[in-house]
């Protein structure tokens, strides 16, 4: 008899860094470095021998971990008066998780 236990799945840690500066009185220029690695129990397939000696299919838990790392760039500009025109590009830098190459941002912005 097997008694069930409690076990974390997961485990997150979440950094970055960025920073911006500014290139005319109008346009300022922003960069970012955004990272995650998570650990956690995956589920894996996997064959038993039963007292009968046949292999049996089932699951197990394995913990794996991964790193998601991404990029950001772009541009805030002032054309006149009250307005900010935001133009920006969020892409990735490695090829895990299920993500675009590249995730593009307009973005229009007026103050009063």
């Amino acid at each position: 008899m097997q008694t069930a236990r409690r076990r974390s799945f997961l485990l997150r840690v979440v950094y970055g860094v960025g920073g911006d500066v500014g290139l005319t009185q109008k346009m300022t220029f922003a960069a970012d470095f955004f990272g995650e690695r998570v650990t956690a129990d995956r589920v894996m397939s996997k064959w038993f021998i039963a007292a009968d000696g046949l292999p049996y299919p089932t699951i197990a838990f394995q913990k794996q971990s991964y790193e998601v790392m991404s990029g950001s760039a772009g541009f805030k500009i002032n054309p006149g008066g009250n307005f900010i025109v935001t133009v920006n590009a969020l892409f990735r830098l490695n090829h895990t998780g299920l993500r675009s190459k590249v995730a593009p941002l307009i973005g229009l912005s007026y103050t009063m």
